[in-house]
């Protein structure tokens, strides 16, 4: 096979239409379904432009036992990598494919049926692998315990070539690269080696127009080692043509871009071919000997600083680094410097009198997980003729991070808000050792969980923290050798924010209603204002003033608006200020959107817990005990109180106090308004806000002692959207619980 593309004339786009998502894999949750955040993963040797970073579609496919279970998608994810999937069974491993809409194979794939080898070993041509986008493949391991969100890397199946051509009146004309394999593994397979009786081909391109002051992406290539991979490029420089030839490396790894450097300086042209772990120079010919080296000798490198066996590339460290580079060179010749890295300074210092060299002096400060491997170049010239190139390789941190951990400059992570789960993925190198610090002997609010071969970091939870007040909290994140030595540390900082809660069968629920913005951990009851701390707080509702229960009772809200509907008076009736004629369905709208960070709605069965049934008449004023739908033991005390609000008679409102195991949690609430029609409030009925179901809600249908003696329903039936309601959060499931 062979491929020919002709700049000016053709141009294929490797975008395609995503697919329509399926129900067990969709874009907006529902009860139990687990959040994934699929990221693409940074190319290595560059950054990742929006075509590299596109997912059009996407498919699951879930592995337990080394057999497939089951199959998901496909679904085109969100803007931000997110979708959601609903998942029968917690145990196994997750792998994801995006882009792969081409490859044909995968419609054999058959639950019960299919091995893990045999997913493993399906392979594609390049162009499948690129028609409708990248191809990408992820994995992530599912874990005994719920998890609520997952963030997995998505690795892209193909190589990126790239031509780059920026040097002044340097032209290029053509292109060839013969030997390539045009068949690869899906999946990241142990080497490299390509499928078995793989296809060659030959890529040329002829440009009508010249490549010149630019660069491009020419082509993609699959994975492969062992194979010789030759590029031949046509170059016309100073009215001269230049054939070069160079070899790609004899492996070429997924996810990595291979960039051909054209360049031009006095009478020369050089080629280089560079990726993130590998260089090599080829001259044109018209200058047969680079009159330039390091000397090693009156350099006096620190020892961890290499030079290659040609002395013309340098390979400095992630480590802090200050030292001279001396370089041999013709009498009178002059350097220049072409680049730019963040925290490194490269100084020339041009040969003195007659004295045969030249000066670098080179500084870098300690550079932080995440970086990648960055050139800088040192030119030399004698009477403008470019004599040679000495490059400086700036070696990235070996510790490897991934996730929603970023460091800035000085090397700290400040989220600047409240976070808690999996918050990154820490790969360390052999030797390398990793632990938490804070200050003051207190328990830090992240922990490290090792996990095949890294560490997942994990920010926790304190429940009724009294620090929990919107002040900094960090915790040190060191990185040593084994020994101790090598300290490295990086600050991760995150406001603790939290709300009074009570653990009822499990489940860590608030003790208040909402009020204000939902999101505003500010507009809430705080855990210091909790004057119920380590009770229930029905006495504090039953004796309180009539101001203070009003501001206890939270407020009233509609899906889709996070600020609440304050209750108001115009003189004849009350109302809810700011309701709408038409609100979002709860239902859609994420667990989290409505609950401050960290807390979320809660589902049918959350509820269903203090309850035996869908409509249940819990009983009028006191005291009575009922068994759940498990079979457990629940006692409520219902109390009322006459309720005068903003100087005016509200009526009788109710308390309904469960208790189990000896924990009180206490359902309460302004009744809710029907419509926009100013006094539609049922001041005894309330709506829950929940999440998961697009219809119903549950709800609590009261009655007053006096009207109707010994009534008092709480029932999951149908509510409109256009109905406020009352929301009440749970904590969001949290791996790292900590006192």
């Amino acid at each position: 096979m062979k491929y020919n593309f002709i700049a000016c004339c053709l141009f294929a786009s490797l975008l395609g239409a995503g697919c329509t998502a399926e129900t067990e894999f969709s874009d907006t949750p529902a009860a139990g379904q687990l959040s994934v955040i699929l990221q693409p993963a940074g190319l290595q040797g560059t950054v990742a432009t929006t075509d590299d970073k596109r997912m059009n579609d996407v498919k699951a496919f879930r592995f337990d036992g080394g057999q497939l279970q089951e199959i998901y998608g496909p679904l085109v994810p969100g803007d931000d990598g997110r979708c959601y999937l609903n998942l029968a069974d917690n145990r196994g491993t997750l792998y994801f494919l995006a882009n792969a809409s081409q490859v044909t194979a995968l419609e054999a794939l058959v639950p019960d049926a299919t091995t893990l080898d045999d997913f493993l070993a399906f392979s594609a041509s390049t162009s499948d692998m690129t028609e409708h986008g990248l191809l990408m493949s992820g994995r992530e391991e599912l874990g005994s315990q719920s998890a609520s969100e997952l963030t997995v890397a998505m690795t892209r199946s193909v190589a990126r070539i790239d031509l780059e051509s920026t040097d002044q009146g340097v032209e290029v004309l053509q292109i060839s690269i013969d030997g390539l394999v045009d068949e690869g593994y899906l999946n990241p397979q142990a080497t490299a080696t390509p499928p078995q009786n793989a296809a060659t081909t030959r890529f040329d391109k002829q440009y009508c127009t010249p490549l010149s002051n630019a660069r491009e992406t020419i082509f993609y290539l699959c994975e492969q080692q062992g194979t010789d991979i030759q590029v031949e490029v046509l170059v016309r420089f100073r009215n001269a043509l230049h054939k070069m030839k160079a070899s790609l490396p004899t492996t070429i790894r997924r996810n990595t871009v291979y960039t051909i450097h054209v360049y031009g300086r006095g009478g020369d042209v050089t080629m280089n071919i560079s990726n993130g772990d590998w260089e090599q120079g080829d001259t044109s010919g018209s200058e047969t000997q680079i009159k330039a080296r390091v000397n090693i000798e009156d350099s006096a490198l620190p020892a961890n600083v290499k030079v290659n066996s040609t002395c013309d590339s340098v390979f400095i460290p992630y480590t802090e680094n200050n030292f001279n580079l001396v370089l041999d060179a013709e009498l009178g010749a002059t350097v220049t410097v072409d680049g730019r890295i963040t925290g490194v300074s490269v100084q020339a210092t041009a040969s003195r009198n007659l004295e045969p060299v030249a000066r670098l002096a080179v500084s870098n400060v300690h550079r932080l997980p995440g970086t990648i491997r960055e050139y800088i170049y040192a030119d030399v010239y004698k009477e403008q003729i470019h004599k040679g190139r000495i490059v400086l390789v700036f070696l990235p941190s070996p510790i490897q991070l991934e996730g929603s951990i970023i460091f800035d400059e000085d090397g700290i992570c400040n989220f600047d808000r409240y976070v808690d789960g999996e918050l990154g993925r820490l790969t360390l190198p052999d030797g390398k050792i990793a632990t938490v610090e804070t200050d003051n002997g207190q328990t830090p609010w992240i922990k490290l969980a090792e996990n095949a071969g890294s560490y997942r970091i994990l920010g926790g939870w304190k429940p009724n923290d009294p620090e929990a007040d919107g002040r900094m909290q960090e915790a040190r994140l060191v990185i040593t050798d084994s020994d101790g030595s090598n300290r490295e540390v990086y600050p991760i900082r995150r406001r603790n924010w939290g709300l009074p809660v009570v653990n009822i069968g499990g489940t860590w629920w608030c003790k208040y209603n909402l009020r204000g913005n939902v999101k505003s951990f500010d507009d809430q009851i705080s855990i210091a204002d909790d004057q119920a701390a380590g009770t229930g707080v029905l006495d504090r509702l039953t004796t309180c003033s009539d101001d203070e229960l009003l501001s206890l009772m939270g407020g009233q809200y509609q899906g889709g608006n996070p600020d609440e509907l304050s209750l108001s008076h115009n003189g004849t009736a009350f109302y809810h200020e700011g309701m709408k004629g038409s609100a979002q369905n709860w239902g859609q709208i994420p667990a989290t959107q409505m609950a401050p960070d960290g807390y979320q709605l809660p589902t049918f069965d959350d509820y269903a817990f203090f309850v035996w049934g869908t409509n249940c008449n819990i009983g009028g004023v006191g005291t009575r005990t009922h068994q759940n739908t498990q079979g457990q033991t629940i006692t409520v005390n219902i109390v009322e109180r006459e309720a005068r609000f903003l100087e005016v008679s509200y009526g009788t409102i109710a308390f309904y106090d469960f208790e189990y195991e000896g924990n009180h949690w206490t359902l309460y609430g302004l009744g809710h308004q029907w419509n926009t029609t100013d006094g539609n409030i049922a001041q005894m009925s309330i709506i829950m806000a929940i999440t998961g179901n697009t219809s119903n809600s549950w709800y609590m249908e009261g009655y007053a002692q006096a009207s109707r003696p010994g009534q008092n329903w709480f029932k999951f039936t149908a509510q409109n959207s256009i109905k406020t309601r009352t929301v009440r959060c749970i904590k969001s499931p949290v791996e790292y619980i900590y006192n």
